[in-house]
């Protein structure tokens, strides 16, 4: 039985390949498709951003290398970031008393 991060690691890589097959290169993202990506998987996550500017920096800056694509790091990384200004576990007041998923206060 696998754990939940590698769950989460194998949900990640089945959706990057579904997208990036669709223009037949598997190990890269065009533009267009991660277009569909976010309208699809992201789209009320980023109506409801904390931080919109943050939010379309993020989008706008995906391709760090500048090749016009997005391979499978920079795709982690993007979302990484997204995560962390998109939850609340990242964002919120650290002297705030909060009860985590796993029942543990910190």
């Amino acid at each position: 039985m696998s754990g939940k991060l590698e769950s989460a690691m194998s949900s990640l890589v089945e959706l990057f390949e579904c997208y990036a097959l669709k223009d037949g290169d598997r190990l890269h993202l065009s533009r267009r498709e991660m277009s569909n990506m976010f309208h699809e998987e992201l789209g009320d996550l980023i109506k409801r951003s904390k931080d919109p500017q943050k939010t379309a920096e993020i989008l706008t800056n995906m391709d760090q290398n500048l090749d016009g694509q997005v391979d499978f790091e920079e795709f982690i990384s993007m979302v990484t970031k997204f995560t962390m200004c998109s939850f609340d576990y990242f964002t919120m007041d650290r002297t705030v008393v909060y009860t985590s998923r796993c029942g543990n206060p910190w």
